[in-house]
C-alpha cells in the first residue's frame, strides 16, 4: 500500500485526480506470487504475513492427513502441429505411431534457480508428453494465450 501511494502521488495525471476526488487511489499489481514462482526465501514471509500462523495451520492439515503438493515446477509448454508431409514418415517399428505435433517446454524449478529446455516430436495420444508430465509433475503450467 505505502509503494502504491508514492507511485500515485508522483504522477502528474493522479495529482489532477487528487484535486477533483481525494478519497480515490488507483490500484496496481505490487507481486504475483503463485506455487510455481515462489522462491521460498525469506522474501515470502513479507507477502504471506505470520509465519507462525502458517506453520499452525500446516500441522493442522498435517494431523488430518493432508499432504500439500511437493512440487515447485513451473512448466511453459508450446504445440506445433507438423506439417502433412510428416505423416508420411515411416515409424521405427510396427507399434510407434507416426508423429503428428512437436512440442517445445521449459522447465523451471524457482527455488533452486534451474531450468531444463526441451524439444520433442509426439504422437496423437500424445505418449511423449504423458511421460514427461509424469516424470515431472508441475505446480503450475503456462500456456501461450489464444
Amino acid at each position: 500500500p505505502e509503494e502504491q501511494e508514492q507511485r500515485y502521488k508522483a504522477t502528474p495525471a493522479s495529482n489532477k485526480l487528487e484535486k477533483k476526488k481525494a478519497k480515490c487511489c488507483k490500484r496496481e499489481i505490487c507481486a504475483i506470487l503463485s506455487p510455481g514462482t515462489r522462491t521460498y526465501s525469506h522474501l515470502d514471509e513479507l507477502h504471506f504475513g505470520d509465519a507462525k500462523a502458517e506453520q499452525e495451520a500446516q500441522n493442522f492439515l498435517r494431523q488430518a492427513g493432508y499432504r500439500p503438493p511437493v512440487s515447485t515446477l513451473l512448466l511453459c509448454l508450446k504445440e506445433l502441429p507438423l506439417a502433412s508431409a510428416a505423416m508420411d514418415i515411416e515409424p521405427g517399428s510396427e507399434d510407434e505411431l507416426p508423429p503428428v505435433c512437436q512440442y517445445g517446454v521449459c522447465l523451471m524449478d524457482t527455488p533452486t534457480a534451474s531450468v531444463m529446455l526441451g524439444q520433442f516430436a509426439d504422437d496423437s495420444q500424445r505418449t511423449r508428453l504423458r511421460t514427461f508430465l509424469t516424470q515431472y509433475p508441475p505446480a503450475e503450467v503456462l500456456l501461450e494465450k489464444g
